[in-house]
């Protein structure tokens, strides 16, 4: 009723999930001082910049993915120190290599959750790489070119299919066949 008037801003189901998320998995965390250090930085750094980006979204979604992805990232690297019997105060910037090397993908998500504790004094500061390309494959011109041609020729393809690329011709005849 509150939000029917006006009187409250409406909710946003996706952060409250988030927010219940956040605590499940800080919970989950055996080391108390791993945890403590957590529900700061989850509330701190994580949260608030979710809670910050949801009031300037334009969109119907609030992102929330990346900012479960840097939690993420932040947990697994404490654990990842104290199976190398260190703290984060004793890391070095030897560690954060390594780190990058033998840890999940995401491994480069940690730049943030060091960042914070750095302005924090929790750590010194330590430089996180940015990750390496993504190497896949690519297209060459030729099958590049096959696919604009047939988005443009053929007829046999939705009409929402083509459009973008129909449209955005300047010659009369593919931009007549594929008026609606």
């Amino acid at each position: 009723m509150l939000e029917a008037g006006d009187i409250l801003a409406a909710r946003n189901e996706e952060l409250v999930a988030l927010e219940a998320w956040v605590a499940n998995r800080v919970e989950a965390v055996e080391d108390p001082e791993h945890r403590r250090l957590l529900r700061a930085h989850a509330t701190w750094g994580v949260l608030r910049r979710a809670r910050q980006r949801a009031e300037q979204a334009n969109a119907v979604r609030t992102p929330t993915r990346h900012a479960k992805t840097r939690l993420l990232a932040a947990i697994a690297f404490l654990v990842w120190l104290a199976g190398r019997d260190r703290c984060l105060l004793d890391a070095e910037q030897g560690d954060i290599e390594a780190w990058l090397a033998e840890g999940p993908a995401s491994a480069h998500e940690v730049r943030n959750f060091l960042d914070w504790a750095a302005q924090r004094k929790l750590d010194v500061w330590l430089e996180v790489s940015n990750p390496p390309p993504r190497e896949g494959p690519a297209l060459d011109d030729e099958a590049r070119w096959n696919i604009v041609r047939r988005l443009l020729q053929d007829n046999d393809l939705c009409l929402t299919d083509r459009w973008p690329v129909a449209w955005s011709c300047s010659t009369p005849s593919s931009s007549a066949a594929s008026s609606p």
